[in-house]
């Protein structure tokens, strides 16, 4: 798979307008990553996306990419949409997978910090007040990204 990272700082931490939610990874970022040198399904998969517009990324979509920290500044806007409606909200893993691979991103991006603290304080209350099972992984980043920034 590329190695890409993107790091536009002048994207970071605002919205998504509707004319940019019809458009491709490939088309925002002016990036054309070609056939992917590796056969596996994320590689495969990470490829594909960068072809769909970025307003028709499902949870999971948004998950996968996130998690390899592709194109944050355009997919970590429409996660925290998500994930002010439901910090829980689940991709194809677990309860909260996308938040938790927003979490790992942010160490490399803090650009988005604020607006994760509320999210996790959400997920928090939502953590301390059920009996359902809940990822210990996921627990221990939000209690952890809470103490060191909220």
């Amino acid at each position: 798979m590329a190695e890409r990272r993107s790091n536009s700082s002048s994207r970071k931490s605002q919205c998504v307008g509707k004319s940019e939610r019809k458009k491709t990874l490939e088309q925002l970022d002016g990036e054309n990553w070609g056939a992917p040198t590796i056969g596996s399904h994320l590689a495969v998969s990470c490829h594909k996306l960068r072809q769909k517009p970025i307003g028709e990324f499902s949870v999971e979509n948004l998950r996968m990419m996130i998690g390899q920290k592709f194109s944050l500044e355009w997919l970590m806007p429409l996660a925290l949409e998500r994930l002010q409606v439901d910090p829980m909200v689940e991709g194809d893993n677990f309860e909260g997978d996308l938040l938790s691979s927003c979490l790992k991103a942010v160490k490399t991006d803090a650009s988005f910090v604020p607006q994760l603290v509320a999210v996790c304080q959400k997920a928090y209350q939502y953590i301390d007040q059920t009996d359902d099972y809940t990822d210990p992984e996921l627990v221990k980043l939000v209690c952890d990204f809470l103490r060191e920034y909220a």
